[in-house]
């Protein structure tokens, strides 16, 4: 199984006193993610996320499909709800609501990266 989502930030919820932000990526296929990424991770790749980028994410049984991206997590799917599934990546957590989420089985082991594709242009 593989999947990839592009999409933009839309939301960026910050999980202090955690130094976590959660990033909520919404996509044209009517698909929501929510995940999780320490603030050291994105310091680390010199990105400080804003509303609007936009995003790559890359869903995969295959650890080598996601290597390339600027972040990369290996989790396990540990529940699924109506049109919503819910990964755990070492304590880390993302969220994917919609028709994509049919795809994932619960225990099943699963690798996310993530990539930035463009940032948003502010306008002058």
């Amino acid at each position: 199984m593989e999947l990839n989502v592009s999409g933009k930030i839309s939301k960026i919820l910050d999980l202090d006193p955690y130094k976590v932000k959660t990033l909520v990526v919404s996509s044209s296929k009517k698909v929501e993610i929510e995940v999780e990424i320490p603030d050291k991770i994105l310091a680390d790749i010199g990105w400080t996320p804003s509303e609007g980028d936009a995003v790559k994410l890359v869903f995969s049984e295959n650890k080598e499909k996601v290597l390339s991206s600027e972040i990369a997590y290996h989790g396990k799917i540990y529940g699924k709800e109506g049109d919503e599934a819910y990964i755990s990546f070492g304590g880390l957590l993302a969220k994917i609501k919609g028709p994509i989420s049919e795809s994932f089985e619960i225990n099943s082991p699963i690798y996310l990266g993530i990539s930035r594709v463009s940032r948003k242009r502010k306008e002058s």
